[in-house]
């Protein structure tokens, strides 16, 4: 199989275990999940799914060498997010940490997947036990292959990087003691500054985090008049479920969705008086480690303006106060 990534190219895969895996119900669901919750409904040009994610996080550590296993575990690490992504975990008051996901994340491989790893003598619990894989997620402020992935992909979607670019970083980071580690100052202050771009103006910006919280509301709503279920939100797929939600009659929820949809960018405001949501989310900020004379070493260690932005990132996601103008 020949597949076209959008910022790695094409990729030939070969590997039969991978080739079954992702023609499973689960994997193809993930094509209609959204990288970005519902930002694709004001913003179409969001338009990243869980299945480019997957399937790159997978790439990425075949290309780093990772154990065969690992990479298995890289295609399925996302197999539990639910329609609209991280819009679940607003609407579970999961916002800090943003792990709803990962603490159901076996109960999705189901049987088919589970019958397809022990075909290939993979073990599917440790598949599932993400903890388990450390170039595939460790802990922030490091770099995974996850957070590698969606941080280039989703900088390329809004315009920060090209393809070019995406390749020079590749190739300068090594792994050393388990770690990803940038070889030059450079390229690990180029990706450190665009993981705090992405956080502070994408990932959870004020009109961001307000889409995310309409959204809640509104899942709220239609859970409460039975026009979705808990099986939705497990089962279900971005199209599905707005679908339901469109077909609803009550004028509360509709009121909510249509505010979704027009919402202009420049509406959502901090104000710490008159605010209409108050969060804590989770600082998505990288602060990469580079090998400079022998020694490895955190970015911020060496670059001023960028510790000064990772420090005020990490105090202002702690508590964001948004208001939602007329």
């Amino acid at each position: 199989m020949l597949y076209q990534d959008k910022i790695y190219g094409p990729i030939e895969i070969t590997e039969p275990v991978i080739l079954e895996l992702l023609a499973t119900p689960q994997m193809q669901r993930l094509k209609k999940i959204h990288q970005q919750g519902n930002y694709f409904i004001p913003f179409p040009e969001f338009n990243l799914t869980r299945f480019d994610h997957s399937l790159g996080v997978m790439l990425l550590l075949k290309r780093f060498k990772a154990p065969f296993a690992e990479q298995v575990a890289g295609l399925l690490h996302d197999l539990s997010h639910g329609p609209f992504s991280h819009v679940i975990d607003h609407l579970y008051n999961k916002t800090a940490n943003q792990d709803h996901q990962d603490s159901i994340h076996l109960e999705y491989f189901g049987q088919e997947i589970k019958n397809i790893l022990t075909k290939y003598d993979l073990n599917y619990q440790k598949t599932a036990n993400l903890e388990k894989w450390p170039l595939l997620d460790n802990e922030l402020p490091d770099i995974c292959a996850d957070r590698l992935d969606y941080t280039l992909r989703d900088g390329e979607c809004v315009g920060r990087i090209i393809q070019a670019e995406v390749e020079g970083i590749l190739s300068d980071l090594i792994i050393e003691q388990g770690r990803f580690v940038f070889r030059s100052l450079a390229a690990a202050l180029k990706f450190a500054n665009l993981s705090y771009y992405l956080c502070r103006y994408v990932w959870h910006v004020e009109w961001g985090e307000a889409l995310f919280q309409m959204m809640a509301e509104v899942l709220k709503l239609a859970l409460e008049d039975n026009l979705i279920n808990e099986q939705d939100l497990q089962s279900g797929d971005d199209d599905s479920v707005l679908a339901k939600l469109q077909a609803s009659t009550n004028p509360k929820l509709a009121q909510k969705l249509a505010e979704i949809k027009n919402l202009r960018k420049e509406k959502v405001v901090e104000d710490k008086v008159n605010y209409r949501y108050r969060l804590a989310t989770k600082n998505r900020v990288i602060n990469p480690l580079v090998k400079i004379n022998g020694a490895m070493v955190r970015v911020s260690e060496v670059d001023q303006d960028f510790k000064n932005k990772y420090e005020s990132e990490k105090i202002r996601v702690k508590q964001i106060f948004l208001k939602v103008l007329e």
